[in-house]
């Protein structure tokens, strides 16, 4: 490993193109050009330093215990409020999408446990039952990093099928429930893409 020196760190004092915090300008709370970011993590006690060992303190730091090991799950926190606050619609883009297994018709064992795909689902059943129109748009790629053959791939692939399969259920459930099964389907709701390029023909 490549040895560095303390004063090899750029000092941004220096650089006038960085603005210092004192330099930023600050808009009002109820200005409608305000961001509001947060940023969240999920990591466990197996891939970082420093995560308390006494159960208390870790409670105290929003960690929890799970598989034998300390999890900082705020970005999962973080989902399901946004999921449970939204109004009109849900964007998602991620490498996989895979969890709520305590639902599944089968392999309910599994250990996915993550609530994203069930609280979308119950989200848009909520929404059928008050009469409002609400979608979910979920972005994947077509198989996940890695061989598309493996047995690893595979095996995720269908994992995802599981979880696209109960949240499918229980939409349809919720349409059944207020009649309305013949008019609308789970898929007006609940969209999954996967994104491609599209290539010209070399003679064309």
């Amino acid at each position: 490993m490549k040895a560095s020196h303390d004063d090899a760190l750029l000092k941004l004092d220096r650089i006038p193109d960085i603005l210092g915090i004192a330099d930023v300008p600050c808009l009002r709370e109820d200005d409608a050009d305000t961001w509001h970011v947060q940023i969240f993590r999920s990591i466990d006690s197996n891939s970082v330093k420093g995560f308390p060992k006494d159960p208390k303190e870790a409670t105290n730091m929003n960690l929890v215990c799970g598989k034998n090991v300390l999890i900082d799950m705020s970005i999962h926190t973080a989902y399901v409020k946004a999921i449970r606050a939204a109004q009109h619609f849900i964007y998602i883009e991620n490498q996989y999408f895979l969890g709520s297994s305590y639902n599944w018709s089968n392999y309910q064992n599994l250990g996915a446990n993550n609530l994203i795909p069930m609280e979308i689902a119950l989200k848009i059943a909520n929404k059928i039952r008050a009469n409002e129109r609400f979608a979910a748009y979920i972005v994947l790629p077509m198989w996940p990093e890695g061989n598309p053959t493996s047995t690893a791939t595979q095996r995720i692939l269908f994992w995802q099928h599981n979880t696209m399969q109960m949240m499918y259920e229980t939409i349809y459930k919720a349409l059944q429930e207020v009649g309305l099964e013949n008019t609308y389907e789970p898929q007006d709701y609940l969209i999954f893409f996967c994104l491609g390029n599209r290539e010209v023909p070399e003679n064309g």
